[in-house]
């Protein structure tokens, strides 16, 4: 069973990929929502405080890998490319 929570942390580390992709090629987060973003920022945070508690490392992991992808994202949402695409 311990697998099914090594790949579910796996697949939701990836998920973020995705929306990198884009936010790098458009230069911005256009059609991303901002209230989103900070609530999945503020449940990562919180995840992350947990699992420094838990003294889970691949939770640890993950979470810090999260909140680093979700800083990209922010970074575009403060300050998209003047040459952003919409």
């Amino acid at each position: 069973m311990e697998i099914f929570g090594v790949l579910g942390t796996l697949f939701f580390a990836i998920s973020i990929l995705p929306q990198i992709c884009m936010a790098i090629k458009n230069g911005n987060i256009n059609g991303l929502s901002v209230g989103m973003l900070w609530l999945w920022i503020s449940g990562s945070t919180m995840f992350f405080m947990y699992s420094l508690h838990l003294r889970d490392t691949i939770l640890i992991i993950n979470y810090a890998w999260n909140l680093a992808t979700e800083m990209v994202l922010v970074y575009y949402w403060l300050w998209p490319r003047k040459d952003a695409q919409n």
